[in-house]
C-alpha cells in the first residue's frame, strides 16, 4: 500500500528514540558478557567502540541519545555510528542537528530550542535561518577540506565522489539566496494532493486522525498542537517567536516525470500525516510528573517532553552526568488550568523569560569533551556492505527503519554476518503510522518475523529490552553469543 502522507524523503523518525547501548547491554547473564569479551581478540570490551549501523531510520535522535548516555556505564566505549539513508538531504539534516547539539557558542536552552525548531517546523525564525546558512558553510568546509569544528565527528570516506558532490550542493542550497524556496506553496500542495476533494474538511480529518488513532498510541501529544502542525507545519513553537522563514533543510529533490522525461523536482516531500512529535516527545523515563493529568488533561504536552529530552541529552553531553530535575509544582498546560491560574502562569512565565534572557549570554557551556563519537556516512548499498570483509562480525546493533524492512527478505543482505556475537537487530514497527489500519500493522510484524526466521537465522527475537511504551514500536532480534 502506498503511503501518500508518509512522504518520499524522511525528515524525522516514527518511533521513540532509544539508548542503543542500554538495550544491547541487557544480557541474559554475566557468562554471555564474558564470552563476548573473549571474542574480541583478547582486548577489553572498553577498548572496542560500540558500533551502530543505522539503515533508513531517517532520524539521528537514537544515535545522539546513545552518545549522550555513554558515560553511564562501567566501561566507557566510544560510539561509532554508520548511517545509511535513501536521500542525502536526510544525511545533511543529521549533520546539522548533530552540529547544533555539539555547538559550544550557544547556551543549552538556545541549542535545545534551535534543535527542535529546525527538526520539526517547516517555518523558522529569521535568526535561525541565518544560523543555518552560517553553519551550512562550515559544514561545506568540513566536507570539502576535512577541517573545522567537529572534524573528528564526521567521516565521509565511505561516500562515493558523486555522493559527496551531491551532499555539497545540498548544503550550499541552504545559504544560496539565488534559489528561494516557497515552503507555504509546497506544503499546501502536498495537503491538496493528499486530501484531494476533502481538502476543505482537512481540519476535521486531522481531528479524526488524532482522536481515533494518535491519541490511542501517544496520548501525551496535544490535539490542538497536532492539528496546528497538520495544517501549518509548525510543531515546536517557543515563547513569542515569529516563524516566517522557510526551513530549507526540509526541502529535497525527487525524480518526477515531466513531458515523458525524468527530472528532479524540488519541494517538500516529507511526512504530512504522522508528525515530528513521536521520536522525542512521547516518552521520558526520568520525568513521570510530566505525564500527570489534571481536569482529565495532561499537564504537559509532547512539546514539553521533547524539550526536556533534548535538554537532558545536551546536559549529559556537556557534563557527563544525567540531568536531575526534581518534581516541582510545574505550571500545567493552559488547557488544564482555570482562568485565575492562567493569569498567574502568564505572569510567572514573563518573569522567567526576562530572567532567562539576562542569563543566556553568559550561559554557554563547553561540550568539547563530548566528542567521543564518530559518525560515518555510508552510501545506501546494504548488499555491498554485507560483502565487505572489513564489516564481518563488526556491529553491536543494527537499526532498521520500517520503510526498509524489506532488506530482511533479501538473500544478499545476511545481517547476522555483520553482527558481533550477542549483537542486536532492531526493526522499527508501524505502530505510529497513522495511514495504516491495525490489521496492516499486524501483517507488517508478521512479515518481519517471517523474514527473520527464513532469511536471517540464527537471529532470535528477544523481549524486555525497551520500555513498555516502546515495546511495540520495535522488534528486537539477537545473535547468539558464541559458546565453548
Amino acid at each position: 500500500m502506498a503511503l501518500r502522507g508518509f512522504g518520499k524523503v524522511l525528515c524525522w523518525g516514527f518511533s521513540p528514540a532509544l539508548d542503543l547501548r542500554e538495550i544491547h547491554g541487557r544480557r541474559a547473564s554475566d557468562k554471555e558478557e564474558q564470552l563476548l569479551t573473549e571474542t574480541m581478540q583478547g582486548l577489553s570490551i572498553s577498548d572496542q567502540p560500540f558500533r551502530i549501523l543505522s539503515i533508513g531510520v531517517g532520524d539521528v535522535a537514537s544515535v545522539l541519545k546513545t552518545q549522550s548516555r555513554s558515560r553511564r556505564y562501567p566501561t566507557t566505549r566510544p560510539i561509532e555510528a554508520h548511517v545509511m539513508e535513501h536521500n542525502l538531504e536526510t544525511v545533511a539534516r543529521h549533520m546539522l542537528l548533530l552540529y547544533i547539539a555539539h555547538q559550544p557558542d550557544l547556551s543549552r536552552r538556545a541549542r535545545a530550542e534551535l534543535f527542535l525548531e529546525i527538526y520539526g517546523n517547516i517555518f523558522i525564525t529569521e535568526k535561525s535561518r541565518r544560523y543555518i546558512g552560517a553553519k551550512a558553510k562550515e559544514l561545506v568546509h568540513l566536507l570539502c577540506d576535512d577541517g573545522g569544528f567537529l572534524e573528528e565527528l564526521f567521516h565521509f570516506d565511505q561516500l562515493k565522489f558523486k555522493e559527496r558532490d551531491e551532499l555539497e550542493l545540498i548544503l550550499k542550497s541552504w545559504y544560496d539566496k539565488a534559489t528561494p524556496f516557497d515552503m507555504d506553496h509546497h506544503w499546501d500542495g502536498r495537503l491538496r494532493a493528499f486530501y484531494n476533494e476533502r481538502y476543505d474538511a482537512r481540519l476535521n480529518l486531522a481531528d479524526w486522525d488524532y482522536s481515533m488513532l494518535l491519541q490511542k498510541y501517544a496520548p501525551i501529544v496535544n490535539g490542538i498542537q497536532f492539528k496546528r502542525w497538520r495544517l501549518k507545519g509548525l510543531a515546536y513553537e517557543f515563547r513569542d517567536s515569529v516563524y516566517s522563514e522557510a526551513n530549507v533543510t526540509l526541502s529535497s529533490r525527487i525524480p518526477t516525470m515531466e513531458r515523458g522525461k525524468s527530472v528532479l523536482r524540488r519541494g517538500y516531500w516529507g511526512d504530512i500525516v504522522n508528525s515530528p512529535y513521536i521520536t522525542l516527545g512521547v516518552e521520558a523515563d526520568d520525568v513521570p510528573h510530566y505525564f500527570k493529568k489534571r481536569n482529565d488533561v495532561y499537564v504537559k504536552t509532547s512539546v514539553d517532553v521533547a524539550m526536556h529530552n533534548v535538554s537532558a541529552m545536551l546536559y549529559e553531553l556537556d557534563e557527563g552526568i544525567p540531568m536531575e530535575e526534581a518534581e516541582v509544582d510545574l505550571p500545567p498546560h493552559p488547557l488544564a488550568q482555570t482562568e485565575e491560574e492562567l493569569a498567574k502562569t502568564e505572569e510567572e512565565l514573563l518573569r522567567q523569560k526576562e530572567q532567562e534572557d539576562e542569563e543566556e549570554e553568559g550561559d554557554v557551556e563547553s561540550c568539547a569533551a563530548a566528542v567521543d563519537m564518530q559518525l560515518i556516512l555510508q552510501g545506501m548499498d546494504v548488499k555491498a556492505l554485507c560483502k565487505k570483509q572489513a564489516y564481518q562480525s563488526y556491529f553491536d546493533v543494527i537499526m532498521i527503519g520500517n520503510g526498509l524492512a524489506g532488506i530482511l527478505d533479501d538473500d544478499e543482505c545476511p545481517l547476522p554476518s555483520l553482527l558481533r556475537p550477542g549483537g542486536l537487530v532492531v526493526v522499527e514497527t508501524c505502530k505510529f503510522m497513522l495511514e495504516l489500519k491495525a490489521e496492516q500493522r499486524g501483517e507488517f510484524d508478521k512479515k518481519v518475523r517471517g523474514f527473520m526466521a527464513e532469511k536471517q537465522a540464527p537471529l532470535a527475537e528477544v523481549s524486555g529490552r525497551v520500555s513498555p511504551e516502546a515495546s511495540t514500536a520495535y522488534m528486537l532480534f539477537q545473535l547468539p553469543s558464541k559458546s565453548g
